[in-house]
Order: structure tokens, then sequence, then C-alpha cells
């Protein structure tokens, strides 16, 4: 049953697009030639797609839903895109959700601010000849041959990328189709600076310095003061910055240097490689500190720098570099010596998890409906406080392992240590939504992955709060509402399996209240089926009016914008918004008849 709560929780999420799909065979490919066809869009009006390739230079046909949440995060920078190339690029985005309107379209534009964007819905189902098995948002550009070129699966949440691909179709020189795996990256802005002066910033004496001939590869910048240098590329994704050194060096020496980082990994980081082999990595956040790469034969030696910058990974990361000299064996044994010892208290290269303080209490989550019934155990974190202890192998590098958190990433090497291992207080707050899964914390192996698995431990898997248990239990008696037959009523519910009460505070419950919509028709009957969009200050969900014609939840506090959505058949949509009292409590809409 708890694989069923899992599809289904997805479920309520990011619906299953299987309705959408004909087979393999049916599909359109890379190279094919589209067939024309029309769309509505929700001004009103009717294009074709060759009606469009005779205006434009290409089209880009993007398939969605108004329930899919990263659909909605890409809207605003493909406007953003749009708006600068609509003379030149056509742009067709339909929705496959059947139960979407015109109205659902023009809501969501004044929702996100798509003010030029075209939209519509795939009315004619357009979309069953395009592969959405991989899911939604789903972006294909067909070039002015009518080819299709390119394809996407999820959300492209960066303007300049959806220039860039833009950019490719639009040149007045363009004729055989160009079919892309991947947008094109973005090229330098910067200029790479002399030779002489790079080495000199580097103080890279005895050794030569290379510059890339590749006109992709972003150069590094010397300082402002002329000594040290530093990664330009951090504002552009899915780049690399490189430069290469060569040194006669022999065995156990080593080149030594230091570094300055703030870069997340496991994406991103600088990699260093020794005669073409992977010898180190560097990430995580570090003011300037010492890094050695040895040397294990005689002669002349090529040590490469390339800073990865990762396509997914927000912010502006870097890596700086200064002071390189070429160490001889007993200063390379000096630097080792400097360097605190690192608590290795398991063999090889194993790694753990386990709580250092704070308490875990184990709980059940009971599922039942009908003659079915289920369960799923979990671990509860007791009294807001979690502090975890990294334990690794003798064999593990501190230097390039780091904790897992979501989408935190901490590198051991930053972390605050005792005599069995690193300690990682865990941040609570970040993490009061509801999760079937929980959340899990675990230990990677390395900054990069290099195809040999990146997993060191088995995670840690937890849910932080009560809160999150009980937002859990409510998130599925939502769920069970699709599935539940006519009396057949779902109980779910959890409680610690050791029969202790929960620790529940007032405070807590203060922090939330009872809403109820009720939505009328003008002589006060209940309406239902009327699709109501609530919204807080980051967040909107639907929810539709149950036979009563109301709607309840239980959530934080706070004044809840209302509006609906989608009005059911014979009754006018409206447009106006409602507000919740912020205490909790009751608002009552009326709805007109069309």
């Amino acid at each position: 049953m708890k694989r069923f709560l899992t599809w289904a929780l997805a479920l309520i999420l990011a619906l299953s697009l299987t309705a959408f799909a004909e087979g393999v065979n049916g599909y359109y490919q890379k190279g094919d030639k589209i067939e024309d066809f029309a769309a509505a869009l929700s001004d009103g009006t009717e294009v074709t797609l060759y009606g469009l390739l005779a205006e434009k230079k290409a089209v880009l046909i993007n398939f969605w839903a108004s329930w899919c949440q990263p659909c909605r995060m890409e809207f605003p920078y493909m406007q953003k895109a749009y708006s600068q190339v609509s003379d030149d690029i056509g742009v067709l985005a339909l929705s496959v959700e059947p139960t979407d309107t015109a109205e659902t379209v023009n809501a969501l534009k004044d929702e996100l601010g798509l003010t030029t964007l075209p939209m519509g819905v795939d009315e004619n189902g357009v979309s069953a000849r395009f592969n959405l098995e991989g899911g939604i948002p789903y972006s294909v550009l067909v070039d002015r041959n009518g080819v299709m070129c390119f394809d996407e699966v999820g959300a492209i949440t960066d303007e300049t990328k959806f220039l860039r691909l833009f950019e490719a179709y639009a040149a007045e020189d363009y004729s055989e189709p160009r079919l892309l795996d991947d947008i094109p990256k973005p090229l330098p802005t910067a200029e790479w600076p002399s030779v002489d002066a790079f080495a000199a910033a580097l103080g890279a004496q005895e050794m030569r310095v290379e510059l890339p001939e590749d006109e992709s590869v972003w150069p590094f910048a010397i300082g402002a003061d002329g000594t040290g240098i530093r990664s330009t590329n951090g504002a552009a994704r899915g780049t690399t910055a490189a430069f290469t050194v060569k040194l006669n060096a022999n065995a156990g020496e080593a080149l030594a240097f230091e570094y300055e980082v703030d870069c997340k990994p496991l994406y991103q980081g600088l990699r260093v490689y020794v005669d073409g082999e992977q010898a180190d990595e560097i990430a995580g956040t570090r003011s300037w500190s010492t890094r050695l790469v040895k040397f294990e034969t005689d002669g002349e030696h090529t040590v490469d720098f390339a800073f990865q910058r990762d396509e997914i990974m927000d912010g502006e990361p870097f890596v700086a570099l200064r002071a390189f000299e070429k160490a001889d064996a007993a200063r390379v044994a000096a630097l080792e010596a400097a360097r605190p010892a690192a608590p290795k208290t398991l063999a090889g290269d194993a790694a753990t998890v386990e709580v250092a303080e704070g308490e875990l209490k184990k709980a059940v989550l009971s599922v039942k409906a009908g003659d079915l019934s289920d369960s799923a155990e979990y671990d509860v974190v007791q009294n807001g406080t979690l502090t975890l202890r990294v334990r690794i192998g003798e064999d593990v590098n501190e230097d390039l392992a780091f904790v897992v958190d979501g989408d935190n990433y901490t590198m051991l090497n930053e972390l605050e240590t005792d005599e069995n291992g690193y300690l990682y207080p865990v941040d609570l707050s970040i993490s009061e939504e509801a999760s079937l899964d929980g959340r899990a914390i675990g230990v990677c192996a390395c900054i990069i992955d290099r195809g040999e698995g990146l997993y060191l431990s088995d995670a840690l898997v937890f849910q932080p709060s009560e809160t999150a248990m009980d937002a859990l239990a409510d998130e599925l008696r939502e769920l069970s509402k699709l599935y539940a037959e006519d009396g057949d009523a779902w109980t779910i519910d959890w409680a610690y399996a050791d029969g202790s009460p929960k620790q529940g505070t007032s405070a807590a419950a203060e922090a939330t209240a009872e809403y109820r919509i009720r939505v009328t028709d003008a002589d006060g009957k209940p309406v239902a089926g009327a699709m109501v969009k609530i919204c807080d200050a980051d967040t909107c969900r639907v929810e539709t009016t149950d036979e009563n014609g109301e709607v309840r939840f239980d959530a934080a506090r706070y004044a809840y914008e209302i509006v609906i959505l989608k009005a059911p058949d014979g009754f006018a949509p409206s447009a106006e918004t409602f507000v919740m009292p912020e205490a909790g409590g009751e608002i009552e809409i009326r709805l007109e008849e069309a």
C-alpha cells in the first residue's frame, strides 16, 4: 500500500500524462518534419504552425498544465526572453490538461505577468504526436524549415538559456536544420590576460603557464592588486574556466598553491588533473588555504585546472588561486604536518551518519481504506534540536567528502569535529513541509561524480517535527478524497510506537488556524465543483468545493487570498479576490448565474 501511496502522492503533485501517449512509434523525433496544425490561443485568435513560420525564423512549442509547478516556474523566464525576440521567434504554449480552459490560461497569465506570451489549450490533440512520457513542461524548437531541431523535458529557469537557443536559429544565413542535444553554452564575456601577467599573478616561478585556445573556455582574471587569479564564469551556468601549468618535478615533490572558494559541491567545483589523470577536487566555502598536488614520478608534469560551473545551482560560485610553488619533499612533509588530524574511526572507505545530540523517536503512520490497511514507520525529531555525527574510514579523503542534506551540501573539512567524527548541526527550520519519504542526510565521496558512485553512507532518514508528521497526515487525507469510493472513508493518523503522547505545544496550536470557504448561488445554496485558488505570499494551490459547496483546510495563520479559478457550468466566472481572516474562520462567496 505504501507503494500505492507514494505513486498517488506524486500524482497529486504532477498528474499522469499517460492519456497523451500514443506509443513510441507515433512520436516525432529530432530531424522529423512537423505536420501543420492549428491552435486556439486564450485571446480568442487561432494560429497555425506554418502560418507562424511564414513570419518567424523558428517556433518554440511548449506543453504544460495549470497544475504543473515547474511549468509555472518556467514561464516568467520564457516571457522575458520572448519579449526580446518576438519579431523573429514564435511561441505556442499549449496546456495539455483537459480541464484547462481559456479562462484558466488567462488567469495564469494575469497571475504570472505573462503579458505577451502566446498561450492556449491543446484542443486539437497536438501533444499526442510528441513524447510527453518524460513529463512536462516539454519544449520543442521547430526551425524555419518545419523541422524539429531540439526538445527538452523540464523547466528552463534561465532567460539567457532561452535566448541562446533562439539565437541558434535566428541567423539570417540559416539554411540546413541544426539538430541540438543541448542549448548552446554561453561564450566568455571576459578576455584572457597575457601569459606573462598570468604567470606572475600565480607566482609560478620555474613553471610554464599555458592558456586554452578553445574560445568556449572562460578565463581566470588577475586580482586588482596584480596577484592571484579568480574564475570569471560564476554567473554563466554550464561553463568551464581552465588553464594549464607545466613544471619539472621529482617523485615525492608537489605543486603547492593557496586557494579560496565559495562553491556548492556535487555538480560543480575545481578539478585538478596531473598528466591527464584527475588528482583533486575543490569546492565548499573556505578562505585562503593551502593545497598540495603530489607527483609520483620524475620528469615534466602537466597540471590542468578546470573550474566547472553547474547548469542548475543558484548563486555565483568562484575559486581563486595564488602562491604557486614547487614544494620539495621536506616542504611537503612540513605542510602535511601542519594540517589538523582528521578523525577517522572506521575501516576502509566506509561512512556512517549517527545522532550526536538530540533524540529521534519511532512513530507509526497508519492508513486504513475499507478492508485494506497499511503503515509506515518514521523517526521523529524531539524538542526541535538535532546534531549528527559523520564517521569516516581511514581511506576516505576528508577534503573530497561532503554531507548531502536536501539541496544543502557541506564539505566535511568545514565542520567542527570531536574525537569520533564530524559534527553536522541540522537546521530543522527548513523542512516543516509534508514528505512521504522524510528528510534524508547522507555522505558523498567526491565533489563531482566520476562515474564510480557518489554515496559513501546510507542516509539517515527522519521527520523533522511533529508538525511535519501532522502535515503528512493532512496531505494524505486530502489525497484520499481522489480515491475514496462512496461511503468508503479513509482513516489516516499517526502515533508514537511506544504509546507516548505527542508533544504538541500551545504555541504550535496558536500558529495554525482552521479556514472554511463556502461557495453558494444567489439563493445561498451550496455550489459543488467550483475550483478555488488559495494563495499566500509564496505559493498557490487549487481545491474543489465538495457537495456542501465547501473547502476546508488547517494551515499557518495568514490572510490567504481566494479566487474562483473556474466556476461550474451555469455560473458566471468571477475575477474578484477575497481575503480570509488571518486568525481563521470562514468566508462565503456567491456566484452569479451565467
